[in-house]
């Protein structure tokens, strides 16, 4: 960070010291927060592949390249299961729920 009347501040940034130390440090904040999300993006970039490769929106039509790199395109779940009876209080009717 940057502070007024230090000698180690860049020559273009003379014009902010007019303004004072917490504007030189906003704009260094400013600065680093670029450089982070920059880092960020290019990790990002493996995932997006990965997820891009999974088909489970196929079906669905055409969602565009944003929907296809997301985590929504690993897949939905499928029910294994059907009819099954399912006797409550023994010996009464039996519930028959589906899946």
């Amino acid at each position: 960070m940057y502070r007024a009347g230090t000698k180690g501040h860049k020559q273009k940034e003379e014009v902010f010291l007019f303004y004072g130390a917490g504007i030189l440090n906003y704009f260094e904040l400013q600065r680093q927060l670029m450089k982070m999300f920059c880092v960020l993006s290019l990790l990002a970039i493996p995932q997006m592949i990965l997820f891009y490769s999974f088909g489970g929106l196929r079906n669905v039509g055409d969602v565009g390249l944003y929907v296809e790199t997301s985590m929504g395109n690993i897949g939905f779940s499928t029910s294994d299961c059907s009819k099954a009876p399912i006797y409550f209080m023994e010996e009464s009717t039996p519930l028959h729920f589906t899946c």
